[in-house]
């Protein structure tokens, strides 16, 4: 498996988390089982943690490819839910975004003669 699989992952646990009440199974059971996480939203900040260790490991392997695109506007998400859409934080995971775009193709529109994005780094 992928790490930018694992982290896309992460990801949509968090999404699933943070629109779960506090009082569902899946939630309750998982915070008795981490005292330090207490609630929906403490729970989607720990799974969201989890997805940006992948995105450093992606990072430092130089995995820069759709995958890695995709779990980086995911992340840009959940960080925009956690600490707002006009945050630092939020404005500069947008940057790194647009930045891994450019090198792979993405910000350009597809022509015949064009290479197809891959998975491949």
């Amino acid at each position: 498996m992928r790490w930018e699989t694992l982290g896309i992952l992460f990801t949509y646990w968090a999404f699933g988390a943070i629109s779960s009440s506090p009082e569902s199974e899946p939630v309750s059971r998982y915070c008795q089982g981490h005292p330090f996480v207490m609630g929906p939203k403490k729970l989607m900040a720990h799974l969201k943690y989890y997805a940006s260790l992948c995105i450093d490991l992606c990072r430092q392997l130089g995995s820069v490819n759709v995958l890695f695109v995709y779990l980086l506007y995911k992340h840009n998400i959940l960080e925009g839910i956690l600490n707002g859409g006009k945050s630092l934080s939020c404005w500069m995971q947008h940057g790194e975004l647009v930045a891994v775009t450019t090198p792979i193709g993405l910000h350009r529109e597809l022509t015949a003669g064009s290479q197809q994005p891959t998975l491949q780094h």
